[in-house]
């Protein structure tokens, strides 16, 4: 019984260690796509 209960806690924190990963990501993305469209436009001011 205790076994089971240890792995559903394992469980529980494996999947939300992942869901944080998502949102980390996306939130990378959103930052990355910012800052090289910023970077862009002021390549083309350069230009």
């Amino acid at each position: 019984m205790e076994a089971a209960k240890d792995a559903g806690i394992w469980e529980v924190l494996l999947l939300r260690y992942f869901d944080l990963q998502v949102v980390i990501d996306s939130r990378c993305a959103t930052f990355a796509e910012d800052f090289w469209a910023e970077f862009e436009l002021l390549n083309y001011r350069v230009e």
